[in-house]
């Protein structure tokens, strides 16, 4: 059955046209060095150099997301480069010589076209040369999901960088990172990190995991196994691509005393990306200074003032002196020279309506390794504003950072807990330890200090709505089928509806694990219906031609695991046929309707379907990572509408920011920006 789905519009429904299985060479000069490996035929993305047949992975990864309007055009882009679609450890920029994604349709091919290698074949990587290749292999991965993860090489002779490799989010449990960067002879610290604070950037254990492996007297090419732990170590990560910025005051004599505040702000975007404020200018002649703040090639305004009014804010002037100076196109560490004059400019300082906040805490050790649990409530009304959770404490004394969480004037109650129990969960005191502090009237950013202590309070943790729960699969022995498409899918026994799907285009290893998030709800049956395509030809056969089984799921409680060993006990799972249309969701992809945006509490996003598809929403960071996920499962015909309300029991807790929300239906998806704050 052809599934077609359009976006409802305000006034207009926009088709578009399906994406068939056809060759189509014109898509080579629409990738970089498209044409590097077979100049005249279809191999970087079919399985043969004719084109026409079955796509190998990449031309899968590019058919599901990132093909655009009725010809086909293939649609290069960062999200496209930092993939491994062949899962050979190299992404698919880093195979066809532009790791970021930064060439465009008419630019001359990057890199060096005899190191291109094929993103769809994992047999194929970029040739090694003189150097030796390092394959790291991670395992349980899990907590990691959704991060941003970086590796780099150091060479312990000269602590040289030797090479570094980046993935935006941690695509699952089990994954490679390989990088030709080792020379015969020298010695390695390979360093990497998680980012598990969200920030996009490093920060020392335990705000990210980090660890250093060491690899000794290279011969040859090097695979080492990573298992994830907590056995952590301070990197000390360098700040990539990011310079610092330096601004040098001179006859500042008329402002001696007053007030002095200072911001960054991004030509490009109008964001701000840094503020520095003195309470009061000690010396005529000063400096401020922000380290690794401004990105390469990057334009900014560096607007400041002084208080001459002295009423402790912005004043236009001339009752506050002002003064606006350019950056144009960063290319290293920036000073700026600046002497007092009068040539003032009207700068337009915004209100500091929000304020960061943190808890620092000391003689925590009673509780290392102990889930803990803050959540901030506005007083006032009552309502929470921000939430953090880690999993399990690090260390005696660690900090809690919240940023813009706080208005000005503002009244909290900081609640948090240790779960002394060990349950996974809140209970009153003595059982888990709980404290409340109080802030009141916030003028600033807010820091407060705690040190472990007995005077307890019943903080009335809310208990969130748990359905629906995670599902997860545990596969093991499955040798007979690597290399094999697997498919998994999840029916409601009570209503025959299909509430979720996965599809591996090849399974890469005898054990492997298949998570789907908040897809079961309380007290219902389920199918776990799954096969592995023994007979190759790329689609469901009943058994013996392929392999298939079905495991149930009576009367859910909670997340449910389950453990699958490959055997012979093969039950025809009647999987239905896959649409054969790719463009499932039709119209502009600007014309989602999601209100309203901003959002502070909840939103409505709303869809129409023509025909019945199965639903997915997925909400990313703007640096890739997965920050919240649901499915809606098969929808019908007709207009559908889907109460978002940020954070849920998976996803506890979202950064006031701007994220991309993207509607995925069948193999075809629909995107939007969406600003979320916690007011």
């Amino acid at each position: 059955m052809n599934h077609i789905v359009k976006i409802l519009l305000l006034c207009l429904f926009v088709s578009s046209l399906p994406f068939s299985m056809e060759a189509r060479p014109f898509r080579r000069d629409q990738l970089p060095n498209g044409k590097a490996i077979d100049n005249a035929g279809c191999i970087n993305c079919h399985l043969s150099a004719a084109g026409g047949d079955s796509r190998n992975p990449f031309g899968q990864t590019v058919a599901a997301d990132f093909v655009q309007g009725a010809a086909g055009n293939v649609t290069w882009i960062a999200e496209l480069a930092w993939l491994d679609s062949d899962g050979d450890g190299f992404t698919n920029g880093e195979e066809l010589q532009d790791p970021t994604g930064v060439w465009r349709i008419g630019d001359p091919d990057p890199g060096k076209a005899n190191l291109v290698s094929n993103p769809g074949d994992p047999g194929s990587m970029p040739s090694s040369g003189e150097m030796r290749r390092l394959v790291l292999n991670f395992k349980d991965m899990t907590p990691h999901i959704g991060q941003k993860i970086e590796l780099r090489i150091v060479d312990k002779a000269d602590e040289s960088e030797a090479g570094r490799s980046m993935r935006p989010s941690v695509p699952g449990a089990e994954f490679s990172i390989a990088l030709n960067a080792l020379e015969i002879g020298h010695s390695y610290w390979i360093d990497f990190y998680a980012d598990l604070s969200g920030n996009g950037r490093y920060d020392a254990p335990p705000a990210d995991h980090a660890w250093r492996l060491e690899v000794n007297n290279v011969q040859d090419h090097v695979t080492l196994d990573f298992t994830h732990n907590v056995n952590l170590t301070d990197i000390m990560w360098p700040a990539d691509g990011l310079h610092d910025f330096t601004l040098r005051l001179n006859d500042m004599t008329p402002h001696v005393g007053q007030l002095f505040e200072l911001r960054i702000v991004d030509r490009d975007s109008d964001e701000e990306v840094a503020r520095r404020s003195i309470p009061e200018i000690q010396n005529a002649v000063f400096e401020v200074n922000i380290a690794a703040i401004l990105s390469n090639e990057g334009n900014y305004h560096v607007d400041f003032y002084a208080d001459l009014s002295g009423n402790g804010s912005y004043d236009a002037p001339p009752a506050d002196h002002a003064w606006r100076l350019d950056i144009n196109g960063v290319e290293d560490d920036v000073t700026l020279d600046f002497t007092h004059n009068v040539n003032l400019t009207d700068i337009m300082w915004p209100a500091a309506d929000l304020h960061d906040f943190t808890l620092q805490l000391n003689e925590m050790t009673p509780h290392v390794g102990q889930l803990f649990e803050l959540r901030i409530v506005d007083r006032d009304s009552d309502e929470e504003v921000a939430r953090r959770s880690i999993p399990e404490i690090q260390n005696a004394a660690f900090n809690v950072d919240i940023p813009a969480a706080l208005v000005h004037e503002g009244n909290y109650r900081v609640d948090f807990y240790a779960d002394l129990s060990g349950n996974g969960s809140y209970d009153a005191p003595p059982a888990d330890h709980a404290w409340r502090l109080d802030i009141n009237g916030v003028e600033d950013d807010v820091t407060l200090e705690f040190t472990h202590n007995v005077n307890l309070t019943d903080i009335m943790w809310p208990v969130q709505d748990e359905a629906p729960y995670d599902f997860r699969l545990n596969l093991t022995d499955m040798t007979p089928h690597v290399g094999q498409l697997f498919e998994l899918r999840v029916v409601d026994a009570d209503s025959d509806e299909e509430v979720a799907r996965r599809s591996i285009p090849a399974i890469e290893s005898a054990a492997f694990e298949i998570e789907l998030p908040d897809i079961l709800e309380e007290s219902h049956n389920y199918n776990v219906d799954f096969y592995a395509d023994l007979s190759g030809n790329g689609e469901y056969d009943a058994p013996p031609a392929d392999h298939a089984w079905r495991l149930t799921i009576n009367d859910a409680h909670g997340p449910i695991e389950l453990d699958f060993t490959h055997n012979v006990n093969l039950v025809d799972i009647q999987w239905p046929g896959a649409t054969d249309v790719n463009d499932v969701l039709v119209g502009d992809p600007r014309a989602l309707i999601i209100r309203p945006n901003p959002v502070s509490e909840a939103t409505t996003i709303r869809f129409e379907l023509t025909a019945s598809s199965l639903v997915e929403l997925h909400l990313f960071d703007l640096h890739g990572r997965l920050a919240w996920t649901r499915s809606l499962g098969y929808r019908d015909v007709g207009v559908h509408e889907f109460q978002w309300s940020g954070p849920n029991r998976r996803f506890p807790a979202l950064t006031p920011g701007t994220y991309l929300l993207r509607v995925q239906a069948g193999k075809d998806s629909r995107q939007q920006q969406v600003l979320w704050s916690t007011r």
